[in-house]
């Protein structure tokens, strides 16, 4: 622990300042408490960050007061002014020695550790969850990825046993009372952050300062040293870098072996991760520590570990293979058969034209417009990813995902100053606009801005988009439906009805249109009704109501026209037509 962390720094974090926070205690008769009025609302140090925290939480404790700081060993009972029993300290503090000031801080941060341990009673990561019609998300499993729950499992190890652990969806954690770990809030952070005078630490690293080296686990790891809770060890330093690596998906120091790793993932703990626990992981670290080695986690498991090892998909990731009571002896062979299906979807989305080149710095891009499942929700065609597209020769893959409003572009060189309209950069080499608003961004602008100039999507490409199979025909919005078919039949000059290989596609077209900006638009309604991005002008509700319906047509239009530009070439009164019906649909 540095400088003796044991109580929040006024100025120098030192134990002899420990009546001035005391002086600062409010209402210690085990009565209701305020908390410590300490002259800080947010801090950065995690060593500070973390002591606030405790301070915050010992301030709110019903059994624990600021004076049960004081180690034993240095103090006694004596009464306060009121005839109230309190601990002081038994101890001659003038003109204290080195070795006494050394031996008091020992004792002081050793307390202050033991109150920690005890008052941090919430650890806060994300689970999964679906958004609803609503807006708002149901949690659908409370287990987090891997870096989530590594953030967890050092809270463990640190002597953090009984706090209650909480999951809320990505991004949703800002406002819990608590250490919240790889999820503070939806436009991110980059290392640690405690609000609101201690009340929640925030421990991630989706911020745009963040780099490809950091991860949660790893500004946990260090945030947990600093705060005298955990030591730094070499086999922890090895699993919070496999930790890292895999949740950035960064193997660059790796490069020249992507195909082996690929090929062999179905044997190595790097390819069967998602199917171990975190625990056991640590300890293939810690054993190898042990016996004078180094675990590569790139290297084939045992045969014996892995025909012993029974897995389960720990997460609720729809790409997990789901367990079914095999081995991991077992599931690489299911592994195996997965990597045939990639290399072959790759093949298939290259033969069909998902392919753009930048012919510059950012290289080739597969785009991923992906496909139903048993289901009927939509996945990614190419199940292995980003990796996969790596190893077949992509340095950029694109999840193209319009009909739910979304995309995320990974890229292995660093996006820089490059930026969409929409969405938000993870870790230099990520893009991401996973939210309900209607899509904004087209193709055109992202290969435009990896290319650096103006760059129109090619025929054959925005052909194959256009002929995509998904499917989905359930929006209820029959009047729209309606109005942009009886359109397409009108520019092309087909009857839809006559035609099914042209009717499947242009449906899909409208049903995405409709889902889109009908959606779209009820969603944003609801949004600014909630009241917490727009005020509505007008001092009547007639004036209030009439100006959200102009927010509202004003929002859906402009992403109707952009879509409309680039796939129905439709003239401005058909554009006002579709509007027509959206805005009866939206306000009904």
């Amino acid at each position: 622990m540095k400088n003796g962390v044991w109580v929040y720094n006024l100025g120098k974090i030192s134990c002899f300042l420990l009546e001035k926070i005391f002086s600062q205690m409010t209402d210690i008769d085990g009565g209701k408490k305020e908390g410590l009025i300490l002259p800080v609302d947010e801090e950065k140090d995690p060593a500070r960050a973390g002591a606030l925290h405790t301070l915050h939480k010992l301030g709110k404790s019903k059994n624990k007061t600021i004076y049960d700081l004081i180690p034993d060993e240095i103090s006694k009972e004596v009464e306060d002014g009121e005839g109230r029993k309190v601990k002081a300290i038994d101890y001659d503090l003038s003109n204290p020695s080195a070795e006494k000031k050394s031996k008091i801080d020992e004792m002081m941060e050793a307390r202050f550790a033991e109150l920690t341990r005890e008052l941090w009673d919430l650890l806060v990561v994300h689970g999964y969850a679906e958004e609803k019609d609503d807006g708002s998300y149901e949690m659908t499993k409370e287990v987090s990825d891997l870096d989530g729950e590594s953030c967890l499992l050092l809270c463990k190890l640190a002597g953090i046993e009984n706090a209650r652990i909480k999951y809320v969806p990505q991004g949703a954690g800002e406002d819990e009372e608590g250490l919240v770990m790889d999820t503070f809030r939806k436009e991110g952070l980059s290392g640690v952050l405690a609000k609101f005078g201690g009340r929640t630490v925030g421990i991630d690293h989706h911020g745009e300062e963040s780099g490809r080296d950091t991860s949660a686990a790893k500004h946990t790891y260090e945030f947990l040293i600093e705060n005298g809770l955990l030591k730094k060890t070499d086999y922890l330093d090895d699993y919070v870098k496999f930790v890292t690596q895999e949740d950035n998906k960064e193997y660059s120091e790796l490069a020249n072996t992507a195909e082996e790793r690929f090929r062999n993932s179905g044997q190595t703990l790097r390819g069967l991760r998602r199917y171990i626990d975190p625990e056991k992981i640590v300890d293939l670290f810690r054993e190898s520590r042990e016996a004078g080695g180094i675990f590569d986690p790139d290297a084939p498991l045992s045969e014996e570990f892995r025909k012993g090892y029974e897995y389960k998909a720990r997460t609720d990731d729809k790409y997990d293979l789901k367990n079914d009571g095999k081995n991991l002896l077992q599931l690489g062979e299911k592994i195996k058969e997965r990597i045939k299906f990639t290399e072959a979807a790759i093949k298939n989305l290259e033969k069909k034209g998902f392919v753009f080149d930048t012919q510059g710095e950012y290289g080739k891009i597969l785009v991923d417009p992906g496909r139903l499942n048993k289901e009927g929700k939509r996945e990614k065609t190419v199940k292995m990813g980003h990796e996969a597209a790596v190893v077949f020769g992509y340095e950029n893959y694109l999840n193209w995902d319009p009909k739910n409003n979304g995309f995320v572009l990974y890229t292995q060189k660093p996006l820089d100053e490059i930026r969409f309209s929409q969405g938000f950069n993870v870790r230099g080499c990520m893009w991401m606009k996973p939210d309900a608003e209607p899509l904004q961004v087209t193709l055109e602008e992202i290969i435009s801005r990896l290319s650096k100039k103006r760059t129109k999507v090619p025929k054959e490409l925005k052909d194959a988009l256009a002929t995509m199979t998904l499917g989905n025909s359930s929006v209820d919005a029959p009047k729209g439906v309606d109005v942009l078919k009886d359109m397409i039949e009108k520019k092309s000059g087909v009857d839809v009805a006559e035609k099914k290989e042209i009717s499947r596609e242009r449906m899909e077209i409208i049903d995405f249109a409709i889902k889109s900006y009908v959606d779209g638009g009820r969603k944003f309604k609801k949004l600014i009704e909630s009241g917490k991005v727009i005020t509505l002008q007008g001092n009547t509700e007639e004036e209030k109501q009439r100006n959200l319906q102009e927010r509202v047509e004003k929002h859906v239009r402009g992403g109707l026209e952009k879509y409309s530009r680039e796939y129905f070439k439709l003239e401005k009164d058909e554009v006002d037509q579709i509007i027509e019906e959206a805005m009866k649909s939206i306000f009904k």
